[in-house]
């Protein structure tokens, strides 16, 4: 930097030249380096003016494509030189382009990452050339600025798929919600009172949509269900449980459904919230309420049948049995839970119990008669049916056994009746109330020479000697058709024409209504004995003829000896007074009056 002047004399003419010279290098430097500074200043502040407002302009926009609009004017502006600068931004394979963007050599581009993915890039460009810098015509803070760009970009993006991911899981949620045929509400813990009821809860509950929200926790209960309720959503509130079955729910009509209730803890702006999800299962309990009166009606059935019931598998554990067949082993209907039925069975019997057994597997079905042994000791025989079950692959059996020991008595009893019958000296006919014969016994076959083939189905009166008296059978018909017994003799005939007499009691066989069913005659062939009284009574006559004429002859023997008699003994009373008689001679005279009195 100079400063001279100039020295002039009397007459006014430039004499000398005096001058200072002083060094401003540095003030220089320094006034060049402020320059250098204000336009660095004045190009960060056009950078933070671009940061701001593209910020500003994502702000402004809850879309990507409105963002990137806005923001895509104002990049240029950011450069050294705006005027010829132009800007684009891509994301996911869309341009947004500043006004006068074309492609050119002069470029600058940075990319635009989310989570390490390329999603895109902002580049600027310059449309006339400009003097190299940094990076061609691009200083190395426009580098800068593109990487933030870039960044906020991103960042952009990442928040807007974030937000974009939170409404596709609100509006997912929000149509699960609708459309889930479960009941949904979220309750305020606090104040009791109902947040949200989806669709399908105002349809449990019959109320028109929207209603439940206005409402609160009491409302959707039954007032003598609220302390269980209460209860239930408390401990569902502590995380103790997740789930209460069976919860009586109120309509609005008044009536009462029944729901599962499915419940978690979960806060909504800071206000802890149950989620719960009611599963109607009235019809579910309905059928269990169903099921549990078929089980009780089947339990009852089975425990009211008149012996014993059973399942087993094919090693024979009990499966299933009834009361009686508990109180025949002396347990507790629940003790015989793994028992074997054959531990039950007499020990002879096991061999033809397990054959039973087995051909229940194989065959379908059999039975048998065995004898079990009860807690007391005693031996009941039981007639048992059994079959094969097949249930889920698995080879079952199940049966019944009745008690037969009072049957097999009366059987016992009825084959020693059979065997007196069968083999009885008399001769016995069994006929239907219509006096048609069915039965015969061997003793009729062989008297009257018919086999049993022959006699069975004919009538007693086609086998008459037609020697009767007249009305004998009608008078025999018509005793036992009114239930009297009948006893009499008739002439009969056998098979080759001979006849005999029969000595038959004939008696009605009555049902368990007391009506005639039957009727058997029991006959014996008194032929001989006939015969026998015959010649007893011929011999009778002739005995009584000769019997009289004793009589007669003793009569008058009688009347002959009793003369001198009389007075052998009247002489014999006259000695006997005689004082000097002996005692020999008394005793004789004794003698002779007892004889005579004879």
């Amino acid at each position: 930097q100079d400063r001279a002047e100039i020295d002039h004399d009397s007459a006014g003419r430039p004499m000398a030249l005096f001058g200072t010279m002083l060094d401003v290098t540095e003030t220089k430097e320094a006034e060049a380096e402020r320059e250098r500074l204000l336009r660095a200043m004045g190009a960060r502040v056009k950078e933070l003016n671009c940061l701001l407002g593209v910020s500003r302009a994502i702000q402004d926009h809850d879309n990507v494509g409105g963002a990137l609009r806005q923001a895509v004017s104002i990049i240029p502006a950011a450069l050294q030189y705006p005027e010829i600068a132009s800007a684009r931004v891509e994301v996911d394979g869309l341009a947004y382009l500043s006004a006068g963007f074309h492609d050119a050599p002069r470029g600058l581009s940075s990319p635009i990452r989310v989570h390490g993915v390329n999603r895109g890039s902002v580049t600027v460009i310059y449309e006339e050339e400009r003097p190299m810098a940094d990076e061609g015509p691009f200083l190395a803070e426009h580098r800068h600025l593109l990487d933030g760009l870039a960044g906020i970009f991103g960042q952009m993006l990442e928040r807007m798929d974030i937000q974009q991911e939170l409404k596709d899981s609100e509006h997912k949620h929000r149509v699960l919600f609708e459309h889930s045929p479960d009941g949904i509400v979220i309750l305020q813990l606090r104040t009791g009172k109902l947040a949200f009821a989806n669709t399908a809860m105002d349809k449990i509950l019959g109320y028109p949509a929207g209603t439940l929200e206005q409402m609160n926790l009491e409302q959707l209960f039954p007032r003598d269900a609220m302390e269980r309720v209460q209860e239930e959503l408390a401990a569902i509130a502590r995380q103790e449980k997740t789930l209460t079955e069976g919860i009586p729910c109120q309509t609005q009509d008044g009536g009462v459904v029944f729901a599962d209730i499915t419940g978690s803890v979960i806060t909504i702006q800071g206000k802890r919230c149950l989620l719960c999800v009611f599963r109607d299962t009235t019809k579910r309990k309905e059928t269990q309420d169903a099921l549990r009166a078929e089980k009780e009606l089947v339990e009852q059935l089975v425990n009211s049948l008149p012996g014993i019931f059973y399942l087993f598998d094919e090693e024979g554990t009990l499966l299933r049995w009834n009361e009686n067949l508990a109180q025949l082993a002396g347990l507790e209907t629940d003790e015989l839970a793994g028992s074997n039925l054959l531990d039950l069975v007499v020990e002879e019997d096991l061999p033809r119990a397990a054959a039973a057994i087995q051909t229940a597997l194989q065959g379908g079905r059999s039975s048998e008669e065995l004898r079990l042994e009860t807690a007391t000791g005693e031996e009941v025989l039981f007639y048992f049916v059994c079959a094969r079950l097949k249930i889920k692959g698995r080879s079952l059996v199940i049966g019944t056994g009745i008690d037969i020991s009072a049957r097999a008595a009366v059987e016992a009893d009825r084959r020693r009746l059979s065997m007196a019958v069968e083999q009885s000296p008399a001769s016995v006919v069994i006929a239907d109330a219509q006096g048609t014969i069915e039965y015969v016994n061997p003793k009729f076959c062989e008297v009257s020479g018919y086999t049993a083939e022959e006699i069975q189905g004919t009538n007693p009166r086609t086998h008459g000697s037609g020697a009767e008296p007249a009305g004998l059978y009608r008078a025999l018909w018509q005793a036992v058709q009114v239930g009297r017994e009948w006893r009499g003799e008739f002439f009969s005939r056998r098979k080759g024409g001979e006849l005999y007499w029969e000595r038959a009691f004939i008696a009605p066989i009555k049902d368990r209504y007391g009506r005639t069913s039957h009727f058997v005659a029991v006959t014996e062939d008194v032929t001989r004995e006939k015969a026998v009284k015959e010649e007893l009574r011929r011999a009778k006559d002739s005995a009584e003829s000769a019997s009289q004429a004793k009589s007669a002859f003793l009569a008058n023997m009688s009347h002959e000896i009793r003369t001198p008699m009389n007075a052998i003994l009247g002489f014999s009373q006259l000695l006997l007074r005689d004082r000097k008689l002996t005692d020999n001679q008394q005793q004789n005279l004794r003698s002779i009056m007892r004889s005579g009195e004879h």
